[in-house]
């Protein structure tokens, strides 16, 4: 799971653990600041940025801000599948692993409507 970005919200700061590097960062919890981070993860990542996966718990307003970068930069969300209120306790590997696939097979604008998984192994759309 190195394309996933764990983000610890709270009012006034993010706290990002990027896996690729196993880097922390503690930043400001703001838009100029999400885009710098955006700028840093696409050095890292390179082409594999339109991979990445923001993991964060919903946190009511604080949490707004970054759902809308996202929204904006097409990142997906862990989110979208474990709404506001999930509890994570009882989430499974494999329910973590469907979740996966679904995002991995999921066509993309940007990879002119394929999905991530036929680019990394150069497969052909199926028609």
């Amino acid at each position: 799971m190195l394309n996933c970005i764990g983000i610890d919200v709270s009012k006034s700061t993010l706290n990002v653990h990027i896996a690729k590097n196993s880097q922390d960062l503690k930043t400001d919890n703001t838009l100029a600041v999400a885009k710098k981070l955006y700028a840093k993860l696409k050095k890292i990542y390179k082409k594999e940025v339109e991979e990445l996966v923001f993991v964060f718990e919903p946190t009511g307003s604080y949490s707004e801000l970054l759902r809308k970068f996202c929204a904006d930069k097409s990142i997906q969300c862990f989110r979208q599948y474990f709404p506001k209120g999930s509890s994570f306790e009882n989430i499974t590997a494999e329910k973590i692993q469907e979740v996966e696939n679904k995002l991995n097979h999921r066509p993309r604008k940007t990879l002119g409507w394929k999905t991530p998984y036929e680019v990394f192994y150069g497969l052909k759309p199926v028609a």
